[in-house]
């Protein structure tokens, strides 16, 4: 009989059962017939990993590492698993009742104890993925993914691009509602709308905000092809094409201030129509 018990903090319940699954292959005699008691669960992703033929699947599995040696430890030794029929379903539970009367038994001499450590590098000897010098242990895309989100986070939280954003945010002077209506483009099409122009509307919305929209000192930092320099090309005035310049370059066919008086104008008329023009009050600035 094999009892298997696992040091460990925090680990999976699962993981831990098909480590022991492992130990308990390596260790069994040739020729032999063995019967696994093993969880439901256990016995569902076994079955369900081998017979996969889908590569990319398989390398989602949160288990991967532990499936695939269990898998190639298997088909290398020739070992069967068939499932349990009925009688000896009856024999199972015949020797799980021994077993536990086995294990009431305080009085048991002969009993030897190994510790076994299962190093992960080990497992699968080729194509580990190591990030950060700790070994990704599956779930590869859905990890990926996490790391994805938790870099740009980091970088649009720190960027230093925003830092006006978070002072109007501090002062609730910014009306995130209307942004995020806005950036998301649900003032022309639906939340279940989507097509080219959704997506380009969206994308350089989301850049603007952002502060992120392809400038010659954008793309002369990401080291763009065929960029030599972050001049501005429209005004040839030997200044830096930023976000801010674009917005008050000489070369623009409309100035930023145009805009803002139509804009003014356009919702004045609204508020007319609406017979609204009394609630709110339009101040204009003239430096």
């Amino acid at each position: 009989m094999l009892l298997a018990k696992y040091e460990c903090t925090n680990e999976n319940e699962f993981k831990i059962l098909l480590r022991s699954l492992i130990i308990g292959l390596i260790i069994v005699s040739e020729r032999s017939d063995l019967i696994l008691g093993i969880n439901e669960k256990i016995k569902n992703w076994l079955f369900d990993f081998m017979t996969n033929l889908s590569n990319r699947k398989k390398i989602d599995s949160e288990f991967y590492l532990e499936l695939l040696f269990i898998e190639k430890l298997l088909d290398n030794n020739n070992i069967v698993l068939k499932e349990h029929k009925v009688k000896e379903y009856k024999k199972l539970v015949e020797k799980k009742k021994k077993a536990r009367e086995i294990l009431k038994d305080k009085n048991i001499i002969q009993m030897m104890n190994y510790k076994i450590d299962i190093i992960d590098e080990a497992l699968v000897n080729e194509y580990n993925l190591i990030w950060n010098k700790k070994i990704v242990l599956g779930g590869y895309r859905n990890w990926r993914k996490k790391v994805t989100d938790a870099i740009w986070k980091n970088k649009i939280l720190n960027s230093e691009k925003l830092d006006d954003l978070f002072m109007y945010n501090f002062r609730k002077e910014f009306d995130w509602e209307t942004t995020l209506k806005f950036i998301s483009n649900r003032s022309i099409f639906t939340s279940r709308q989507c097509n080219q122009k959704d997506t380009y509307d969206r994308s350089y919305r989301i850049k603007n905000i952002l502060k992120e929209l392809p400038t010659y000192d954008t793309l002369l930092k990401r080291n763009t092809n065929r960029i030599d320099n972050d001049l501005c090309k429209r005004c040839n005035k030997n200044e830096k094409e930023t976000w801010e310049h674009i917005w008050i370059c000489e070369g623009n066919e409309v100035m930023i201030d145009e805009v803002a008086q139509k804009a003014i104008y356009r919702f004045k008329k609204i508020l007319e129509t609406n017979d609204q023009q009394d609630e709110i009050k339009i101040s204009i600035l003239i430096s």
